[in-house]
C-alpha cells in the first residue's frame, strides 16, 4: 500500500481571508484563487518523498447556497492544472460539505468531521493508501479530528487567523518571524517543509554521523561508509551509509551477499531491479543476491543502516560507476 498527503484547501493551499472576499471564507471563482507562497515547494517536497497528493476540501459554501458543487469542481480542476504545469501531480480530490446547516454548533462540527472522514476513506480505498503511513494537513479542528478518525498517522496543523487554535495535533507550522512582521498571518508552507524534515529524521542526521564516526570510515563518491562489523565466522556484516544529495551510487549486484537497507534519517531512492522505491526513516528494503541496485539521497543528506551477510569486495559487480 502507498502513503499519501491529504491537504485541506482553503487557508492551507489558498488564502481564505474574509476581508478580501467580502466576508466570505470561500473562493467562489477561479479568478479569485490566491495561492499561499511556498505551497508549490511543499507539494514538491512531498511528491519527491514518495507521497501521493490528495486534496480534501470542506466547502460549506455549497450548503449555504453561495455556489454549486459543479463550480467548485471547475475551480479545483483549474488549480490542479496550475500544479501540473510545473510538474506536480495532484492525484485526486474530494469535495465534502454538510447536507444541512445547523444552528447547533456541536451538531455542525460533528457533520463537518463525518463528511471529511468519508472523503478521506474513499480516497484511501480507491488508491490503495495506508492511512497509518500518511499525513493530513489542515487548519481547522474538524480537519484534524477527521484525519485522526480516518486513521491518518501524522496530523499537521497550519496556524492561520481563521483556523482553530489549540488542536490536539502532532505538529504545527506557522509564518516565519520575518513574514509575521508583514502582517500576512498565514502559515507559510516553507515552514511546513521544516516540519516534514523533522518527521523524516533529517534533523537527526548529524547525531547519527557523530555515532558513525566511532567506526572505520571509507570515503565514497556519494558520501561515506562506516563499518560496524564484518564477521566471516558468523557470516554477517553491518555498516552505516551516509549519503550526500546530488550523487548516486554505482549500479551493482552481488552474487552471494544478501542485504537489507533500513533508512534511519532522510529520504532515499533505492533502485532495485529497475524498480524505484522511495524510502523514508524507518522503512526497509531487502536486496537479494543478483539484484541490480543503487541508491541516492533525495532532497537532503540521508543515513542508511546496511545489514547483510559477510561482505567481500570481489563479490561486488559494478555495471555503472557512482556519480
Amino acid at each position: 500500500m502507498d502513503r499519501a498527503a491529504f491537504w485541506d484547501v482553503n487557508g492551507v493551499i489558498i488564502h481564505n481571508d474574509a476581508s478580501m472576499k467580502g466576508g466570505c471564507y470561500y473562493c467562489l471563482k477561479y479568478e479569485d484563487v490566491d495561492y499561499i507562497d511556498g505551497v508549490f515547494n511543499a507539494h514538491k517536497y512531498l511528491q519527491d518523498a514518495g507521497y501521493k497528493i490528495f486534496w480534501v476540501t470542506s466547502q460549506g459554501c455549497v450548503t449555504e447556497g453561495l455556489t454549486t458543487e459543479e463550480r467548485v469542481h471547475e475551480i479545483l480542476i483549474s488549480m490542479i492544472g496550475d500544479f501540473a504545469d510545473i510538474g506536480l501531480k495532484v492525484g485526486d480530490y474530494q469535495i465534502c460539505y454538510p447536507s444541512v446547516i445547523s444552528t447547533i454548533e456541536s451538531e455542525m462540527s460533528e457533520s463537518k468531521v463525518k463528511v471529511k472522514v468519508n472523503a478521506v476513506n474513499k480516497l484511501a480505498m480507491v488508491y490503495n493508501i495506508d492511512p497509518s503511513k500518511s499525513i493530513g494537513i489542515g487548519d481547522r479542528k474538524s480537519d484534524i479530528d477527521a484525519y485522526k478518525i480516518a486513521g491518518i498517522g501524522i496530523t499537521i496543523q497550519a496556524l492561520t487567523p481563521y483556523g482553530d487554535k489549540g488542536c490536539d495535533v502532532d505538529y504545527v507550522y506557522d509564518s516565519p518571524l520575518d513574514m509575521q512582521s508583514e502582517g500576512t498571518g498565514f502559515a507559510h508552507p516553507d515552514t511546513l517543509i521544516e516540519v516534514l524534515r523533522v518527521i523524516h529524521g533529517c534533523n537527526d542526521i548529524y547525531k547519527l554521523i557523530k555515532i558513525a564516526n566511532n567506526f572505520q570510515k571509507v570515503k565514497k563518491v556519494w558520501g561515506n561508509e562506516y563499518w560496524i562489523v564484518n564477521d566471516t565466522h558468523g557470516n554477517y556484516c553491518s555498516k552505516f551509509l551516509v549519503l550526500n544529495p546530488d550523487h548516486v551510487s554505482s549500479l551493482h549486484y552481488h552474487k552471494n551477499k544478501c542485504e537489507t537497507f533500513t533508512v534511519l534519517a532522510g529520504i532515499v531512492n533505492i533502485e532495485n531491479e529497475a524498480h524505484n522505491h522511495i524510502c523514508i526513516a524507518g522503512e526497509s528494503l531487502l536486496i537479494q543476491p543478483n539484484n541490480r541496485h543503487r541508491f541516492n539521497a533525495v532532497e537532503s543528506p540521508a543515513v542508511i543502516l546496511e545489514t547483510s551477510t559477510f561482505h567481500q569486495d570481489e563479490d561486488t559487480f559494478r555495471l555503472e560507476e557512482s556519480r
